[in-house]
């Protein structure tokens, strides 16, 4: 049963983290070079709205620790200094607010949260306020963070130190000084528009305790449940879109009470908003245009260009370990469970090709005619898409010939979902599927052709075509959806383990990071100017990686910026039927 009472929320913030950038810092406490704990302190005041919130209790938190930092009682102008014993490190710091007055009487449902940091750099001259909470909601949202469990909320840990770095960086190119970073151009008008929206949603409840309830019951979470707290509510908007608009009702008569700007025009449609902040990205100029790429179980990354036919192995942070020619103008790529890596000759060679964890070329395996194509079941099997012969050839983990496929024309792409039914582009134009003993299940249409597809683990098949949209399926092919993703003719399509979608903009020369539910969650540039994204793949560690056709960096990543990959090795269609 759901506690309907006021929640009094201690977050714990299990986040690891490390700062590089922000936008007002101060390192309070003096530097620990052994990891030793030293002497800090951290500064600012609690706001709801215009006005200091007086007697409110303030929390200093840190990542990883289930006890306060610091704690107090803010003055009567919301002002507060919290002195801590800083254990020295990288880890997160963050601030939680509860209770106090903030002009209208003690509220208890008062609730604020604020990025504070870490402990190598605590920030100082704080303000925790409405647009500090929603901004620190949406960038635990965007990472796929927070955890809502009868109203409390908490965050879960980052993959690994420059995910966290990432939610401490993202956080401050979005806020400054309790408000909008206006220094960050990547800060869209949208995104603006619908923080602001939350902030002033948010102040009706701290402004007005009465207006609490009207609230929580328009703040409804995707199961229509009423929010309970004041930071449910922020959590239920960003994650339930359907109800934006009544939001957005409450929000907009408190502008000029709280301060943020905002005008009855542009209505936002969700509060899960296109966020072009600022990511950590590396980029790689191995000299090599890779069309496709692959992670194996260590967290190398395999690329192959089909130009100059070669396979190479970059390490985890992108330095090359080995390069090997092999004979082909390959397509697919894909590894197996004991970390083989196996390439299909594309147009120049009827074979597909093995190599062993090193490089070395341990195979070389007669398929069809001109193979484009492969994918590895669950029982190691290795399934070729043949364009030239109308087939799909079946090869054991040894190379051995098992079995054809029929009844298809030219099949380009293929993956195989977690029941082992094998799905098939033909020409392109829609999708194929089969079963594991080769019987035709159906083949279905996808309006716009089909560039990329991949699987959810509901068994849902996720399309992307020449356009801008993303086509959700059944795993019977049954229609689910349409999402307009702001796409520009996506090739390169792959999972995390949050179960948000990743796909490159071939023509747009960037990533985008797509929700369960459709919403373009954030859209990231590869920073290859002139490039053509072809080919998208995650590691264990949440790090996203692009293969660059033509750019001047042809291998991009995005540190840290998932929570790792969902399926994995990952062994679906890693490279489209629209070649350029």
């Amino acid at each position: 049963m759901r506690n309907v009472g006021t929640k009094f929320l201690a977050l714990a913030v299990l986040l690891p983290a490390f700062f590089v950038s922000c936008t007002k810092s101060g390192n309070l406490g003096g530097t620990s070079s052994g990891g030793g704990s030293f002497s800090g302190s951290i500064n600012g005041s609690v706001n709801g709205g215009l006005s200091g919130v007086a007697n409110s209790t303030i929390t200093l938190m840190m990542a990883g620790r289930s006890t306060p930092l610091a704690t107090m009682t803010s003055a009567t102008d919301g002002s507060f200094n919290l002195v801590f014993s800083n254990p020295g490190g990288n880890s997160l710091l963050y601030l939680y607010s509860v209770g106090g007055n903030a002009g209208s009487g003690t509220n208890t449902n008062n609730q604020f949260l604020a990025i504070a940091g870490t402990t190598a750099t605590p920030l100082t001259g704080l303000r925790v306020n409405e647009f500090t909470t929603s901004a620190a909601e949406l960038i635990g949202n965007n990472f796929n963070l927070l955890q809502d469990t009868n109203g409390t909320i908490t965050f879960n840990a980052p993959a690994n130190a420059a995910a966290a770095n990432n939610v401490a960086t993202q956080y401050n190119n979005l806020v400054a000084n309790g408000n909008v970073n206006t220094a960050n151009g990547n800060v869209s008008s949208s995104t603006q528009r619908g923080l602001y929206a939350m902030a002033n949603a948010l102040a009706s409840c701290i402004e007005s305790p009465s207006k609490c309830s009207t609230l929580f019951s328009t703040a409804t979470s995707t199961s229509s449940a009423a929010a309970v707290s004041l930071l449910e509510s922020g959590y239920n908007a960003l994650t339930n879109a359907t109800n934006a608009s009544s939001l957005y009702t409450i929000a907009f008569p408190f502008s000029s009470a709280t301060g943020f700007t905002l005008t009855s025009s542009g209505t936002p449609s969700g509060f899960s908003f296109n966020n072009t902040l600022a990511a950590t990205l590396n980029t790689f100029n191995t000299g090599l245009n890779f069309n496709v790429i692959a992670i194996d179980a260590n967290g190398n990354v395999w690329g192959v260009n089909r130009s100059a036919n070669l396979v190479t192995k970059l390490s985890p942070i992108g330095t090359v370990l080995a390069s090997t020619s092999f004979a082909g103008g390959q397509n697919g790529l894909a590894i197996d469970a004991n970390g083989n890596v196996w390439i299909d000759g594309g147009f120049s060679s009827n074979n597909v090709f093995e190599y062993n964890s090193s490089g070395t070329l341990i195979g070389t395996f007669p398929v069809g005619t001109n193979p484009s194509s492969v994918a590895i079941d669950a029982n190691g099997n290795l399934w070729v898409t043949n364009q030239g012969s109308n087939n799909i050839t079946e090869l054991s983990s040894s190379g051995s010939n098992i079995g054809t496929l029929t009844g298809i024309s030219t099949p380009t792409d293929l993956a195989i979902d977690s029941s082992g039914n094998i799905w098939a582009t033909p020409n392109g134009g829609g999708l194929t599927k089969f079963s594991p003993t080769g019987s035709i299940l159906g083949s279905f249409s996808v309006s716009g052709g089909v560039n990329g597809f991949a699987f959810d683990t509901s068994g849902n098949i996720w399309v992307t075509s020449f356009g801008a949209n993303v086509t959700k399926l059944s795993s019977n092919g049954v229609l689910l959806a349409t999402y307009n993703a702001n796409l520009s003719s996506a090739v390169g399509v792959a999972f995390d383990a949050a179960g948000n979608l990743w796909a490159d903009s071939h023509f747009g020369n960037s990533v985008t990071e797509i929700s369960p539910a459709g919403v373009a969650l954030g859209q990231y540039t590869t920073n290859t100017s002139g490039g053509q994204p072809e080919s998208v793949a995650i590691d264990p560690s949440g790090n996203v990686w692009i293969a660059v056709y033509n750019g001047p960096s042809p291998v991009a990543e995005l540190a840290g910026i998932t929570t790792g990959s969902q399926f994995f090795p990952y062994s679906g269609p890693q490279f489209p039927g629209c070649v350029p």
